[in-house]
């Protein structure tokens, strides 16, 4: 406890004695002076939690100490000088420490993977992975960022299971694979692209969580963005390294651990307008085409003619499409929702059917990443991502459908989120207000003299001749 302000206790047994005093309103110790705190024996550095609380005060003739054990027992003495209760009060830590320091030992070693202490950066992702990216939609691109920092630190890489129910689990590859020659190249030429970020992985992953201050998260943020990397894939990594020290933090029983991710600020990424022209999807039809495997040509048919995203596809089975009634059930944000085909939608699907199969495309994500990223280079549209054919789809849609409609086709709870989706260019909005003009038939049509007429041209509800526009010039 600390003494009433302006009240100066001469001794410890006075200080008890002023009970009245210091009930009815709190005490506040003086503001304290750096140089007479006591200080942390280096053991208790290793220590759970604080080791006591400590609290000084100047008395009239001595220096006053309290000391509180973790156990809640006050100790007070009174010192002639704030020197004799700074080396009193160490002295009682390090007794405190000695005669519990088994306790201690046990307390560290009942925490979760023996806490931050001897646990990596890796390693913490990698039980991350487990208990809370299987969880997640984006489980697999989650689990490829996170294996690249296992692979950093020789660690055995995890992949996705999914079981009989339908439930999708975490685990450890139990022998060593042998990757795809064109698999390792591709590696490598990643490594070769980012430099920069490969070195800041590599660093990261082998330290100690302890160990791992805002300044490395600083340094690997700057080396994504020096090596080209875009906003938004830095600002993913980000987040997985805050919620993975979050996750620690507070269900782990890591006390003590302050969180990297802070500091760091991104720019407002907003909402993508993608533009991508019938000439420019002819180039990327035709590049598919050129592949070995068929099935890339058929999802991206599929994925303009259904808005479907390229995770829905890829696990896509055939007993949830209905090709009678036109309907495709799917998994999107965690919940089934289902999806209306069009007729071309429908042939898409009639001319892969195989009886007895049951995925609808025996395709891998990383198969369809690499013959995507092939055929977007060859059509001459470098940075447009496979997940971006939903606005392309959206915006044809929505140029011959009304808005519910296309939320319905979509899988949007609300019709904002659906509009986001169409990116129509100012050469649409045109031609949809010619088409609608078109079909209006209570408009004036205003005619120039050069159309050498002397029709009188009338207002065709009212009757009434339209007016002269020329006399008003």
């Amino acid at each position: 406890m600390q003494p009433h302000p302006g009240v100066h206790t001469r001794s410890l047994r006075q200080l008890n004695q002023t009970s009245s005093i210091m009930t009815t309103a709190p005490r506040v110790a003086s503001t304290p002076n750096p140089a007479f705190q006591p200080p942390i024996p280096t053991k208790a550095a290793r220590s759970p939690g604080q080791i006591g609380t400590v609290f000084f005060w100047k008395t009239r003739n001595t220096w006053a100490y309290e000391y509180k054990t973790p156990e809640g027992k006050l100790r007070r003495t009174s010192h002639g000088t704030a020197e004799a209760a700074q080396t009193y009060c160490k002295q009682i830590q390090v007794e405190w420490l000695a005669a519990n320091e088994q306790a201690l030992d046990e307390t560290r070693t009942r925490r979760y993977l023996g806490g931050p202490e001897g646990v990596t950066l890796a390693q913490m992702l990698g039980e991350y992975a487990v208990q809370i990216t299987c969880q997640k939609l984006g489980a697999q691109q989650e689990l490829s960022t996170i294996n690249r920092f296992l692979r950093a630190a020789a660690l055995p890489e995890l992949r996705l299971v999914k079981g009989d129910k339908g439930a999708v689990t975490i685990e450890k590859r139990q022998t060593l694979i042998v990757l795809p020659q064109a698999f390792v190249d591709r590696l490598q030429a990643i490594r070769e692209r980012q430099p920069l970020t490969s070195a800041e992985f590599n660093i990261l992953a082998n330290l100690p969580i302890r160990g791992i201050g805002t300044h490395h998260i600083k340094s690997l943020m700057k080396g994504m963005r020096d090596d080209g990397l875009t906003d938004s894939t830095r600002q993913k990594l980000y987040a997985l390294i805050r919620h993975a020290f979050a996750t620690a933090m507070g269900s782990w029983d890591w006390p003590g651990l302050i969180n990297p991710c802070k500091d760091e600020k991104f720019p407002n990424m907003g909402y993508k307008h993608v533009v991508v022209t019938d000439a420019q999807i002819v180039m990327l039809r035709n590049a598919l085409a050129e592949r070995a495997q068929p099935a890339y040509a058929v999802m991206f048919e599929l994925a303009l003619a259904t808005a479907l995203r390229p995770g829905s596809l890829l696990s896509l089975e055939w007993q949830h499409v209905d090709l009678q009634h036109g309907i495709v059930e799917v998994k999107g944000k965690g919940r089934w929702l289902s999806i209306p085909l069009s007729p071309i939608g429908v042939d898409v699907l009639r001319s892969v059917y195989r009886p007895g199969a049951t995925r609808v495309f025996e395709v891998t994500g990383e198969g369809l990443r690499q013959s995507w990223r092939d055929a977007r280079i060859k059509a001459g549209l470098p940075h447009l991502q496979f997940q971006d054919l939903r606005h392309v789809a959206a915006t044809r849609l929505a140029k011959n459908m009304d808005a519910f409609s296309l939320q319905k086709v979509l899988g949007h709870k609300t019709l904002a989120m659906a509009l986001h989706y169409v990116n129509l260019t100012s050469g649409d909005v045109k031609a949809s207000l010619a088409n609608a003009e078109a079909q209006r038939t209570d408009l004036v049509v205003v005619r120039s003299e050069a159309d050498n007429t002397d029709e009188n041209l009338t207002d065709s509800e009212t009757g009434q001749a339209a007016p002269d526009f020329n006399a008003l010039k």
